[in-house]
């Protein structure tokens, strides 16, 4: 496909393909084909409700030349913060653990401000997961959780939509009990909104910060979080960082072509060339241990 040579050997480690309860731009299967189509190299299927990884399973093995990779998020439909269902998706191949996504504690109040209806939409009947017990301190099935991704090897902790306080608690935790590969979610995003000094923490903790093309773009942000993230990138190195899509929606543009806008936008605020190399190429694969 012309005109996305830029794309050549990336990583996109947060798509939303379908199906899903909603309509989507795109099904798993399109997805890896249009990837596949560009020269990328991987791309990681986020589940919104159910695991994704056997759908990684069939696109890798029905569209050749292109890696795929799902898992499970620990929302409240896989049994909450849930030890039983992480040991059993990583027996079946799952390659990333999200944390709480949907079902976030810190997901359902910031919601309450949100300018995207798609955090507004959930259930309210329980209050939201969080990693802390009543205490403050890490409840140990988080501790039990950790353990099993540390003992997996190259299996990816992924922050998904914890509050900036928990990640920071999460990842210092996750690096003393081996993690290698730690994922923060789109901290930029109004749904987190971590401030870029808890980014720098996060980073000097020993995570990679993965910025995503949709939350520069949601609710008409795209000139200030875009020009935030490249403040962030130089502040706290392209090594810590990668970029991503977040894309999926039905009124969202395709994946890679909202990576290939992501890509070109950073460039033109100054991002160079081997920065992008970094956070497209380098910096995922080693996160999929590719």
């Amino acid at each position: 496909m012309d005109g996305y040579e830029i794309l050549s050997g990336a990583v996109d480690l947060h798509i939303h393909p379908g199906p899903a309860k909603e309509k989507r731009r795109l099904d798993f299967l399109e997805a890896a084909r249009y990837a596949r189509d560009v020269g990328m190299r991987a791309i990681v299927f986020k589940p919104l409700e159910f695991p994704t990884l056997d759908r990684a399973y069939a696109a890798e093995k029905a569209v050749p030349g292109i890696k795929v990779f799902g898992g499970i998020v620990l929302d409240y439909a896989m049994g909450g913060l849930n030890p039983e269902a992480v040991k059993v998706a990583i027996k079946r191949g799952a390659r990333v653990i999200w944390m709480p996504l949907f079902d976030s504690l810190h997901t359902r109040k910031m919601s309450e401000r949100s300018t995207f209806a798609v955090y507004k939409r959930e259930e309210k009947e329980k209050k939201g997961l969080t990693i802390f017990d009543d205490k403050g301190q890490l409840l140990r099935e988080v501790q039990e959780i950790l353990d099993l991704i540390a003992a997996a090897g190259n299996v990816v902790l992924d922050t998904s939509h914890l509050s900036p306080k928990e990640s920071l608690v999460i990842i210092g935790e996750a690096k003393k009990r081996g993690i290698r590969n730690i994922v923060v979610t789109h901290p930029e995003g109004e749904i987190i909104d971590a401030t870029e000094e808890q980014q720098k923490e996060m980073a000097e903790k020993g995570a990679y910060l993965n910025y995503c093309y949709a939350q520069t773009c949601h609710a008409g942000h795209f000139g200030e979080r875009t020009k935030q993230v490249v403040h962030a990138i130089k502040t706290i190195g392209a090594n810590h960082c990668c970029l991503s899509t977040d894309l999926g929606n039905n009124f969202e543009t395709l994946p890679i072509e909202g990576l290939r806008l992501f890509i070109t936008v950073l460039m033109a605020l100054g991002i160079d060339n081997q920065e992008i190399d970094l956070m497209i190429r380098q910096n995922p694969s080693k996160i999929l241990d590719l």
